[in-house]
């Protein structure tokens, strides 16, 4: 398993600048890639260290299939160029060789990254909070279409491509396990699916630009004088705008910890704070407006979290021979997509 001490976390911040005593560390996130192969070498350690003579930082460790020192150097570039910018983020600290250090350490090949910690990480969600995040995330939006901002990566919420909160093609591999009524309302639902996604079609030719990528609870703060900052910039990409907003909203409403029983109508009252929020500084089009009530509809029907994850998701109640739970979900998911 991957390691480090202080000793080793002193050598590194030497290379960023930072010559102050460690006095701990404590891991914030760790990734075990060793429990399905224990020869892996793959590695994402985030760790929080104190300092006796200084505030805290973070520094993070990183060798994943796919995470290039290029694309770490560009995500991180594209944070302090935001916080150039106004934006509040966390300062990132630059070596000799960039923001992003290479190196071997303890018999693992690590990318590395320093940044400060930040206090006042945002635990749970509330209309206020929703309203601040989207402005927020306009702010970002406008400053990277300004400037033309690009990070050669892919990101989490993509609707044309990769996508970590829905999928209409998981749903769509479970078609032919549908029989009888079923099998017609699975038909029925593919066809509003595609109708749903015509409206969307003229998005897909929009230009991309670079974004955070994951605008959560975990990922947010909240200075003392109530304004909120962004931070972990790991699942920063190109994508279009306009979707990326949508998108945050929905996962902001819907996936969060929240500060009362999260309902249908609180989910919506998030939903709309957030983009009213948004849409205070980066105001839809017209022909986007139209277009909200669409690609909502699609990430409330075949949310991941309902298809796959959830112990009465659509696949087990399928791997149960739950025939009664299939039908009911189906006519949820038919419910959704008509919303």
């Amino acid at each position: 398993m991957f390691t480090v001490d202080k000793k080793d976390v002193a050598k590194i911040l030497v290379q960023f600048g930072v010559y102050g005593e460690v006095s701990g560390t404590e891991e914030l996130l760790r990734y075990h890639y060793e429990r399905d192969d224990p020869d892996s070498k793959e590695v994402r350690l985030i760790l929080k260290i104190s300092f006796l003579d200084r505030a805290p930082m973070v520094v993070k460790f990183k060798n994943e299939e796919g995470v290039t020192q290029a694309m770490v150097q560009e995500q991180t570039a594209f944070s302090e160029h935001l916080a150039s910018q106004g934006v509040l983020t966390a300062r990132y600290y630059c070596s000799e060789e960039g923001y992003v250090l290479r190196r071997t350490v303890n018999g693992y090949t690590v990318l590395i990254t320093a940044e400060d910690f930040q206090p006042g990480e945002i635990k749970t969600v509330n209309p206020s909070i929703a309203e601040r995040t989207g402005r927020l995330l306009a702010l970002a939006h406008n400053i990277a279409e300004r400037d033309r901002c690009r990070v050669n990566a892919p990101v989490l919420f993509d609707p044309f491509n990769r996508n970590d909160l829905f999928s209409f093609e998981i749903f769509e591999a479970f078609g032919p396990r549908f029989q009888g009524e079923d099998e017609v309302l699975f038909r029925r639902i593919c066809r509003a699916y595609q109708e749903r996604m015509e409206r969307l079609a003229p998005l897909r030719g929009r230009e991309r630009y670079a974004v955070q990528g994951d605008i959560s609870d975990c990922n947010l703060f909240l200075t003392p004088d109530g304004r909120v900052g962004m931070f972990d910039f790991n699942n920063c990409g190109d994508n279009i705008l306009f979707c990326d907003a949508v998108m945050q909203g929905v996962f902001h409403a819907r996936l969060m910890d929240y500060e009362r029983t999260r309902t249908e109508a609180y989910s919506s009252e998030l939903l709309n704070s957030f983009l009213a929020g948004y849409q205070s500084e980066r105001p839809f089009s017209e022909e986007e407006q139209s277009m909200v009530p669409h690609l909502c509809a699609v990430i409330a029907a075949f949310a991941r979290i309902h298809l796959i994850y959830r112990a009465d998701c659509l696949k087990n109640r399928l791997a149960s021979g739950d025939r009664a739970g299939v039908s009911e979900m189906l006519q949820e998911i038919e419910a959704r997509i008509h919303v």
